[in-house]
């Protein structure tokens, strides 16, 4: 077997996609709690602190998850 010695060079592209798919997913949930707001409401209101902690907790995953793909767009801007 004759081997080339040919290199592959390595490409690296903008995680469009994954943004695209992420703020998607995040319009399909608001739209969702949108419009399950008026049943669940009551029981939203009725523990307000370990509900707030929840959404708190949340929000604190998704900031975190949009934050490591920004910290991935300026990786791939360095290299």
């Amino acid at each position: 077997m004759v081997k080339t010695d040919r290199k592959a060079q390595p490409y690296f592209s903008q995680p469009v996609r994954q943004i695209a798919l992420m703020i998607l997913v995040m319009v399909m949930f608001g739209l969702g709690g949108w419009i399950a707001y008026p049943r669940v409401a009551a029981v939203f209101w009725s523990n307000i602190y370990l509900n707030a902690f929840i959404l708190f907790v949340f929000v604190i995953g998704i900031v975190t998850c949009f934050w490591q793909v920004i910290t991935l767009i300026w990786s791939v801007n360095w290299i």
